[in-house]
């Protein structure tokens, strides 16, 4: 079968395309079709978390060191993990058209969320109902990000809180932030994709069903539990772009990826090999290497 190669997306900084881009959130290359990551960018430039680096100041929540004079202030952190509920109002930079309410409505809205958080109402479950980001499917994780890829007050608001703490609402151009710093947890992942006629953003060329598909993927699957080099087989079977690097996805953080295999490649051991995963893009097997 022959390889479909595609423009890297931007997620993250991971070199992934189409199906990580899918299964990726974020602002590197993605491998989307190798789209194992989402479509949500958290990145410098235009981001559907609307959190993106260098669209201005925008909220009341930025923090301000204070220091002793003639000290020097503490550095920030190089990178993050959050998780967050975005509220949005009429007048949020790239609000959708079915965002209708006020921006005092906005901001009453966001403390009762608050609220219910603090209460006990578990913050995936109040993503999942509140949230008017992308991420809110995906329990609001943003995953990992560099400090500076997030518009100052996001990223000054996120360094001040210890980790598993949760914000106020927090302003900036977009609406409402409710943020809770997560614990940055990384892997270094390998893949073998197995697309099929049903697959998200399959080339033209892939035309096996989808069972044709699932026993490919079990027979090279039995291969290398069998002894057969993980690397070598991704590029003599993946369908995904990573295929010619030995199925390297790079090493990311938990939310990058769409959460099926999110899930199974943070359970993974350095070195294990995964039973099948099943995503919309088709069949993977998953090697974890750090």
């Amino acid at each position: 079968m022959s390889r479909a190669r595609r423009a890297p997306l931007t997620i993250c900084g991971l070199a992934l395309t189409a199906i990580l881009a899918l299964l990726l959130m974020a602002c590197g290359s993605g491998e989307a079709t190798e789209d194992t990551g989402s479509t949500e960018s958290t990145t410098q430039t235009a981001t559907d978390e609307h959190a993106g680096h260098d669209h201005g100041d925008g909220g009341h929540d930025t923090a301000q060191a204070t220091t002793t004079p003639g000290t020097t202030p503490p550095l920030p952190p190089a990178k993050l993990a959050a998780s967050h509920i975005l509220i949005m109002h009429v007048g949020s930079q790239r609000a959708p058209a079915e965002v209708t309410r006020t921006k005092e409505e906005a901001k009453t809205l966001a403390d009762e969320v608050y609220a219910k958080v603090t209460d006990g109402l578990k913050f995936e479950d109040a993503a999942g109902e509140f949230s008017d980001g992308p991420s809110g499917p995906r329990g609001g994780s943003l995953g990992v990000f560099p400090y500076g890829q997030m518009i100052p007050a996001f990223s000054a608001a996120t360094a001040k809180l210890a980790v598993g703490e949760v914000s106020k609402p927090v302003e900036t151009q977009f609406g409402y932030h409710i943020i809770r710093r997560d614990e940055i947890v990384e892997a270094g992942i390998r893949h073998i994709l197995f697309m099929h006629e049903g697959s998200e953003r399959k080339p033209a060329d892939i035309t096996r069903t989808k069972d044709e598909a699932k026993a490919e993927a079990e027979k090279v699957l039995a291969e290398i539990r069998g002894g057969a080099d993980f690397q070598e087989m991704a590029k003599l079977h993946s369908d995904g772009p990573s295929g010619p690097r030995g199925g390297d996805l790079g090493v990311f953080g938990r939310g990058k990826m769409v959460p099926a295999f999110d899930a199974v490649a943070f359970d993974l051991k350095v070195d294990q090999v995964s039973d099948l995963v099943e995503t919309q893009f088709g069949f993977h097997i998953l090697q974890r290497y750090q």
